[in-house]
């Protein structure tokens, strides 16, 4: 008959295998609500709603940045502009593109941007609506679900900046 010592120690491995699985699997990740919870607990900063004359909004980081950066705001922008759909927004509309979907044409690599107040506007009302996606009703957010989603590369180059140290 083993002793009560060893029943405990098979115990507690029994027990440490299973909260190792049940953390492997992800039973203790962390959830978030929406985009805005993951973004803001996660080293971002939100800006679909700084107003348009304040650093690290849309409107001027469009304006100030006329470089050929491709890391830029203006590019970022453009590279991700066909995947923001505007269902949910009435107003403001999306710029449109005149000719042969050019989209130099919205975002010139060093000219200023005609269309900046409006582009700004459509931006943010479009990650004012984006930000609170939520998932079916017996889901919930994880870091692996929002980085696996297809709307989250377009949310976190439109609307998000990494905050500086």
């Amino acid at each position: 008959m083993p002793s009560p010592a060893a029943v405990g120690g098979w115990a507690l491995a029994a027990g440490a295998v299973g909260v190792g699985t049940a953390y492997a699997a992800g039973a203790f990740a962390a959830t978030y609500k929406n985009f805005d919870d993951y973004a803001n607990k996660n080293g971002f900063i939100y800006i679909g709603i700084v107003g348009d004359s304040d650093n690290n909004s849309v409107k001027k980081l469009l304006d100030e940045d006329k470089g050929t950066n491709k890391n830029g705001y203006r590019d970022l922008l453009k590279g991700v502009w066909n995947s923001m759909d505007d269902s949910g927004i009435t107003t403001p509309t999306k710029p449109k593109i005149t000719n042969d979907n050019d989209l130099s044409q919205l975002f010139p690599t060093t000219d200023t941007i005609s269309k900046s107040s409006e582009i700004a506007a459509f931006t943010k009302a479009w990650c004012e609506i984006k930000k609170l996606k939520k998932l079916a009703e017996d889901k919930t957010w994880t870091e692996k679900t929002i980085k696996e989603d297809s709307e989250w590369g377009v949310f976190k180059s439109a609307c998000l900046r990494e905050k500086q140290a």
